[in-house]
């Protein structure tokens, strides 16, 4: 029997597959536990996982700050994001992409900057 496929795929589903596609099936198909003690990594899998059930609220401040600053680009995004484009569409919408990597360098720089103090 076949395990049911994500409802989504987010941006981490997408470069795990391209990286290593057993890696994806054993993490994201068959949801094999991840066994860490790196607090950068567990913290992240909260933020995520927060994130994904529409959850912006928390005690910790640390990960109220990375909450807000994601709910704020998540508000700020347009209805439809996501289309089939390719490089020659004038109307390409990369600048997406890169706005998502800047909100998520964020996220980290503040993540490391909270681990400091």
């Amino acid at each position: 029997m076949k395990p049911p496929l994500p409802k989504g795929y987010s941006p981490s589903h997408i470069l795990t597959y391209r990286k290593c596609k057993y890696k994806f099936l054993l993490a994201y198909i068959y949801k094999a536990p991840v066994k860490t003690t790196f607090q950068p990594l567990l913290t992240g899998s909260d933020i995520h996982e927060d994130i994904s059930k529409g959850l912006f609220v928390s005690e910790d401040p640390n990960m109220q700050r990375m909450l807000t600053v994601a709910h704020n680009f998540l508000s700020n995004m347009p209805e439809n994001p996501i289309f089939e484009t390719n490089f020659e569409d004038v109307n390409n919408p990369g600048i997406l992409k890169e706005l998502f990597l800047i909100c998520h360098s964020l996220l980290l720089l503040m993540f490391i900057g909270s681990m400091k103090g």
